[in-house]
C-alpha cells in the first residue's frame, strides 16, 4: 500500500519549521527460493514457491526540521537542521537503494567496511520445511521470533550554514550522523546458525560480491560526515564551485573475519577480509555554464 504521510508547517520572516510523520508497509517475500524444478523440502511444480512467508508489520517515520535565516550576519544567510527517527521506514532516514543495500568500502589492503540497509530482516526458515539456503538445502535454525519481521530502527540529523560572503560568493558547512540498529533477533538470525554452518550470514550479497562472516557479530551501524563547498557566481549562467566532503562508516560486525566472494570482473578480488571502519575523501571543483537560457 502506499504510505501514508503528513506534515504540519511554519513560515514566517525569520525562517520555516515543520513536523512530519509517516507510516509505511513492510511485507516478507516467501521464506523459501522458487523451486525451479527441483525440490523445496517436498517435490513442488516449476515455479511454485514454498514455506510461507511472514506476516505484514506496518512501521513508521518521525521527523521535525527548521530553518533560520540569520541576516544579521550576512544577507542571504540561513541555517537549516532537520532530525528523524524511523521503525521499519528507513528511507526517511537516508537515501537508500530501492528494497535493501548499502556501503561497501575496501581500504586497499585486507580490511572491509560494510553496512546494511534494509526496512526488516527475518529468518529464512519456514516453521515445517526447511529452507535453500546458499544453493544447499538443509534446516535453518531461527531464533525466537527470528521468523517473523524485525523491523530497523534508524535514526539521523543532518545541520547546514550557508553564508554569502558577497551576492555572488557563498560557501556552505554541512554535518550529518545517522545510525542504524537491528533487535537482538535479526542480528541472531543473520548471526546464528544455518544450512552453511554457525556464524554463517546469507543474503549479503551486493552487486560485486557476497559476504560468508566466519564469526559472531551484530548488524548495528552508522556513518557521519563533514563538508564544505564554495560557490562563485561569475555571472547569471555560469559559476564555478569547489567541494569538499570526509566520511567515516562505521562498520557493521566490527572485527570479524570475512570470505568476501567477488562476483563480478574488476571486482575486488575473493579472499578473507577483517571488517573495519573506513574513511572517505572526495574534493570536487564544478565549472557549470549555460547555455541555453
Amino acid at each position: 500500500m502506499p504510505d501514508i504521510v503528513g506534515n504540519l508547517r511554519v513560515d514566517q520572516a525569520w525562517g520555516s519549521a515543520q513536523i512530519m510523520g509517516a507510516l509505511h508497509q513492510n511485507a516478507g517475500g516467501y521464506y523459501g527460493n522458487t523451486a525451479f524444478g527441483s525440490t523445496c523440502g517436498t517435490s513442488n511444480a516449476n515455479g511454485t514457491t514454498c514455506a510461507g512467508h511472514p506476516g505484514d508489520k506496518f512501521g513508521y517515520a518521525l521527523g521535525a526540521g527548521i530553518k533560520v535565516n540569520f541576516p544579521m550576519i550576512g544577507p542571504g544567510d540561513y541555517l537549516q537542521a532537520q532530525v528523524n527517527y524511523t521503525v521499519g521506514a528507513i528511507r526517511y532516514a537516508a537515501t537508500t537503494p530501492a528494497g535493501a543495500g548499502g556501503p561497501g568500502l575496501f581500504d586497499g589492503g585486507n580490511q572491509l567496511g560494510m553496512g546494511w540497509f534494509s526496512d526488516s530482516t527475518y529468518c529464512g526458515a519456514g516453521v515445517n520445511s526447511p529452507q535453500v539456503n546458499g544453493g544447499a538445502l538443509g534446516s535453518v535454525s531461527c531464533p525466537a521470533g527470528g521468523s517473523s519481521l524485525q523491523l530497523t530502527t534508524a535514526w539521523s540529523v543532518h545541520a547546514a550554514y550557508e553564508h554569502f560572503w558577497t551576492p555572488s560568493l557563498r560557501t556552505s558547512f554541512v554535518g550529518a550522523y545517522t545510525d542504524i540498529s537491528y533487535n537482538d533477533a535479526a542480528s541472531a538470525a543473520w548471526f546464528g546458525s544455518g544450512a552453511g554452518g554457525a556464524g554463517t550470514t546469507f543474503g549479503m550479497v551486493g552487486p560485486s560480491g557476497a559476504l560468508l562472516t566466519t564469526s559472531s557479530g551484530i548488524l548495528d551501524w552508522s556513518y557521519w560526515s563533514v563538508s564544505s563547498r564554495t560557490q562563485w557566481n561569475i555571472t547569471k549562467d555560469f559559476y564555478v564551485g569547489l567541494e569538499g566532503y570526509y566520511g567515516r562508516l562505521n562498520t557493521m560486525a566490527q572485527g570479524n573475519l570475512t570470505n568476501y566472494v567477488a562476483v563480478t570482473t574488476g571486482a575486488q578480488p575473493s579472499g578473507v577480509r577483517t571488517m573495519a571502519d573506513q574513511d572517505v575523501w572526495v574534493y570536487r571543483m564544478r565549472v557549470h555554464r549555460d547555455i541555453v537560457p
